[in-house]
């Protein structure tokens, strides 16, 4: 039978797991493969996509190259990343939400006060660079939408109505007091 409550859960994910880690960079970058993998758009396109943002960039130079988005070379998805800590985090427990905001990472700041390990918090609505870069994603929605038979001038309406809207980061830990030791 499938927990039923968060002690449950995490007695139930450690019996299965007792000494499953990862470091968070690697974490992130699995995650964003299997997100290409599912991606609608398919891998070509994705790799396409990514060969010419790379050329792009080497095509900078000074403050310009400095100044790049190198994540973009490799990351599809401009509305996740890691926001906030250290991608060499060895991560064992994480917590997981979709509108993790101040009042939640406050609750994990006081779980690990408690002696509770907590790693690292994967959120779905972004916060930082990746809010900023939400408009980017928007054709991936149309996209996804197209796919599943809704009209392309339907679904672009909706998503420069929806462009105020959030979607998905991982962060490690948010404020600095949260961060692993």
């Amino acid at each position: 039978m499938w927990p039923t409550n968060p002690g449950e859960l995490l007695q139930w994910s450690e019996a299965l797991y007792p000494s499953f880690t990862m470091k968070f960079s690697k974490f992130f970058k699995r995650c964003v493969e299997i997100g290409i993998d599912a991606d609608v758009r398919g891998k070509k396109q994705i790799e396409k996509m990514l060969k010419k943002e790379q050329k792009r960039q080497e095509k900078l130079e000074g403050v310009e190259k400095e100044l790049a988005d190198h994540e973009r070379t490799w990351n599809p998805y401009q509305d996740c990343r890691i926001i906030n800590g250290t991608d060499s985090v060895d991560v064992k427990r994480l917590a997981v939400g979709i509108d993790i905001e101040t009042p939640e990472m406050l609750l994990i700041d006081r779980m690990r006060e408690k002696g509770e390990k907590v790693d690292a918090v994967l959120i779905h609505h972004p916060e930082g660079r990746a809010l900023a870069d939400l408009d980017k994603v928007m054709d991936l929605q149309v996209d996804v939408l197209a796919s599943l038979g809704v009209p392309v001038n339907h679904s672009e309406a909706r998503a420069r109505i929806a462009s105020g809207a959030r979607s998905t980061p991982i962060t490690s830990s948010a404020p600095s007091a949260l961060r692993s030791s």
